[in-house]
């Protein structure tokens, strides 16, 4: 059975019932966003804007992920283009892991969406994650996927609240961002 789509955006976080630990994740991530001296430059600008989404993950269930990121996905072909990134909040833990475990867990979420993809893996994109040109791929997408996670200390942009969030971003966003762009 496919669970229905966890996609939000800044509205629909004020008017659905979510689990109190989003709220407090969600908050936490949005002042960590919006400094100007730590945060991603495009993270800073799209989230005022309302241009992310996002969604969660609790521990014990992750079914609704992969049809939640294929409705990301396809919301990220509408044109104009709009440089969109989706944020999925992880559960947090009851202690505060090492790095080496978040590590492991966003490994483990991007296999589990590899073995949910219906699709082919690309042939454009090596399979490899240690290749120089691998990107994760879904719905025959290449995104870039990255973790921002409690345990990270040392780079302020990585820690963004109690939660790992799991970033991901259709790489035809960065087109025309080449260069000094």
């Amino acid at each position: 059975m496919v669970k229905k789509s966890y996609l939000l955006d800044q509205n629909s976080i004020t008017k659905v019932p979510l689990p109190s630990w989003f709220n407090v994740s969600y908050t936490q991530f949005q002042q960590a966003v919006l400094k100007k001296d730590v945060s991603c430059f495009f993270g800073r600008k799209a989230e005022p804007l309302g241009e992310l989404r996002y969604s969660f993950l609790p521990h014990a269930d992750w079914s609704h992920l992969p049809k939640t990121l294929k409705e990301f996905l396809e919301l990220t072909k509408q044109r104009p283009l709009v440089r969109r990134g989706l944020f999925v909040f992880v559960e947090p833990e009851e202690k505060e892991q090492p790095l080496q475990y978040y590590r492991r867990y966003f490994w483990d979420v991007l296999q589990y969406l590899n073995t949910q993809d219906d699709k082919a893996w690309p042939v454009h994109t090596p399979r490899e994650p240690e290749h120089h040109l691998w990107s994760f791929c879904f719905e025959e997408e290449s995104l870039f996927s990255f973790a921002d996670a409690p345990a990270n200390k040392q780079r302020k942009t990585r820690d963004l609240g109690q939660s790992m969030v799991i970033g991901f971003q259709p790489t035809i966003i960065f087109e025309g961002l080449e260069g000094t762009e």
